[in-house]
């Protein structure tokens, strides 16, 4: 699970901001602003290396997410956009 915490505040229209990466695979790079696809790049690492990857749904829009106590598991209303 990508734990981090990330910022996605556009800056001049064309980059992104990191605020933080995650613990397990810290952010190694000199300059903070950074572009989406250089974030992407990043994400992409860590889910293939952490085997997870595979378990992604790209293109699917979170509608809610509850967590059960009981059942302990989620519970996710999705819809996939195309």
């Amino acid at each position: 699970m990508a734990r981090g915490i990330w910022s996605s505040i556009r800056a001049s229209g064309r980059t992104q901001i990191c605020a933080r990466s995650d613990s397990f695979k810290p952010w190694h790079s000199a300059r903070f602003t950074v572009d989406a696809p250089t974030i992407k790049n990043y994400l992409r690492e860590v889910a293939t290396e952490n085997g997870i990857h595979e378990h992604i749904h790209f293109g699917t829009q979170v509608l809610s997410a509850a967590w059960s106590d009981a059942s302990r598991r989620w519970t996710i209303k999705a819809v996939r956009n195309g």
